[in-house]
């Protein structure tokens, strides 16, 4: 690819299963004014996703155009505007095992952001966007259904510098969403949700500490009251510690609650809003060229969303009366002679306790290794991803099988626009589908 910090910038990279992609963009402006703009494409004719169905290829592909402008206007004024399109087409196998499926998709999103300083107390930012998600599905070239969601979205949020090291934030936020479809009738076609916040943050040479609140009023859900507490504590030598607590609200999407209803899957729109209380104990330390940190939660869950198998061969998203994931996470950087290494180990216990079973899809063991050096002008970068073996359905019956990947980045510059990538990827298991479906 040509990797030129200013003008024209080009990508082309190839791969097997008939992989290929493509983009080109310019980048270019002043010192006060920047723009960009890059478009994109991506096809691969993709392998059976599903051993025993229609024994045909799964492709993938995807055209997308992405713009951007940056402009300070003055001193204490600066604006940015992003857009993007993207649509392609996800060919997959389902439940009737000689039917060909595919899902042509639209994605659009448009926003802008304003940065205000008035004084050396106080910053303003403003942000405006919508986004669209257009999903139009089908079955031996026969349209089963159209789904559309539109989200409108507005933040105001606001710093106001303390004296002593202190910060205050204050803010607001209004979310639009509306659904769609040729298929389904709904209910609710439309919601809103509007939250104020607030956060103050003070601190010294040694020492922390973070507070914060939300309320959120949803149209659908009614209102919702969450916040946050966390205080940090420096000792000598690079040492740190922290400590969390906090509470969460999640709604359910429209996707979740209506998304058309097949012989194989449908929406709920019985589902409950999800609420969590959390907690975090973290420790960490820097020294020399070593650092490393430990991390220590529990996250307890009430009317968490997942989509399950609620009969043989039929997919529906449902509420898990109450949950609780704990876990360990630990993680070390360091340099072995010429190598920059980063070891991570995650431990998790995701159950339900309602029924003492194991979440599916949640894997219990999970180990990441990285390492990376330059050898001459060439960039090396080897990634080794281990996931432990999970259970596929909420009765824990099925055990699908742990499985590594593995990725091998070799990068070389041809001369100071041009740069050659090579990527081999690599995945690992006892069975070749890491879902059941």
């Amino acid at each position: 690819g040509n990797k030129g910090p200013d003008g024209l910038q080009v990508e082309l990279a190839a791969g097997n299963y008939r992989t290929g992609e493509a983009s080109a963009g310019f980048i270019g402006g002043k010192e006060n004014t920047r723009y960009q703009l890059r478009i994109r494409r991506f096809d691969t004719e993709g392998i059976n996703a599903q051993v025993g169905n229609n024994a045909d290829l799964d492709g993938y592909s995807n055209r997308s155009i992405t713009a951007g402008f940056d402009s300070r206007i003055s001193d204490t004024t600066q604006i940015q505007v992003r857009a993007l399109s993207a649509r392609g087409r996800n060919n997959y196998d389902s439940f009737t095992t000689t039917s060909d499926y595919y899902n042509d998709f639209t994605q659009e999103t448009l926003s802008a952001q304003l940065d205000q300083t008035a004084g050396k107390q106080w910053q303003s930012r403003l942000q405006l966007g919508m986004t669209r998600d257009q999903s139009n599905n089908y079955q031996d070239g026969a349209n089963t259904g159209d789904f559309i969601t539109d989200r409108n979205y507005a933040s105001w949020q606001n710093d106001f510098t303390l004296p002593d090291n202190r910060l205050l934030t204050l803010g607001t936020d209004l979310q639009q969403d509306r659904v769609s479809s040729s298929s389904t009738s709904y209910s609710v076609t439309a919601r809103d949700n509007i939250a104020g916040f607030a956060q103050y943050q003070a601190g010294g040479k040694r020492q922390r500490f973070t507070a914060s609140t939300r309320f959120d009023q949803n149209s659908q859900f009614g209102g919702w009251q969450t916040g946050s507490i966390a205080w940090g504590y420096r000792f000598g030598n690079g040492l740190q510690w922290t400590a969390s607590l906090g509470t969460g609200f999640k709604a359910p999407t429209f996707n979740d609650l209506y998304w058309p209803a097949t012989a194989w899957s449908s929406g709920n729109p019985s589902l409950k809003p999800e609420s969590s209380a959390n907690g975090e104990l973290a420790i960490a330390q820097t020294s020399g060229q070593m650092r490393w940190d430990i991390r220590v939660y529990q996250n307890q869950v009430e009317n968490l969303i997942a989509w399950i198998e609620t009969s043989p061969g039929f997919w529906q998203p449902g509420n898990t009366n109450q949950a609780r994931i704990s876990g360990v996470e630990g993680r070390l950087h360091t340099r072995i002679g010429a190598w920059r290494t980063m070891a991570g180990i995650a431990l998790t216990n995701p159950r339900d306790l309602g029924t003492n079973t194991l979440l599916p899809r949640r894997s219990q063991q999970n180990l990441k290794l990285r390492a990376n050096r330059k050898i001459g002008k060439t960039q090396v970068a080897v990634t080794v991803q281990l996931y432990g073996s999970r259970y596929d359905d909420i009765a824990n019956t099925t055990l699908l099988a742990p499985y590594a990947l593995v990725d091998l980045k070799i990068v070389r510059p041809i001369n100071k626009r041009w740069q050659l990538q090579t990527s081999i990827n690599r995945s690992e298991e006892h069975t070749s589908e890491l879902q059941s479906h």
